[in-house]
């Protein structure tokens, strides 16, 4: 896979794809469309937030921060979040 060619793939709600996952770490691709959601949840393992492309809101115990393409975050364990895209938008997650 290109992450560069990612772009090409049309967006449909919200898909979640796991590009790696062994015991040590797990490596996710989530595609959200415009308008749509990652529900709240939260994570066992820290986690590294990568955004590739579009725009979404993180929001997080009562707190938003706007994610554009560049923009690494960390996710803390154990903390309730959730994702809204403003635009179509690819993200990454590793943990």
């Amino acid at each position: 896979m290109n992450v560069l060619d990612i772009t090409t793939k049309p967006f449909e709600g919200l898909t979640v794809e796991k590009l790696l996952k062994n015991e040590n770490c797990e490596a996710i691709m989530i595609s959200i469309e415009a308008g749509h959601s990652l529900p709240k949840h939260s994570t066992a393992k820290e986690a590294l937030l990568l955004v590739h492309s579009g725009e979404a809101v993180y929001s997080m115990q009562g707190e938003n921060t706007t994610l554009t393409p560049g923009v690494t975050f960390k996710i803390p364990t154990n903390i309730e979040h959730a994702i809204i895209a403003k635009k179509d938008s690819i993200i990454f997650v590793i943990r």
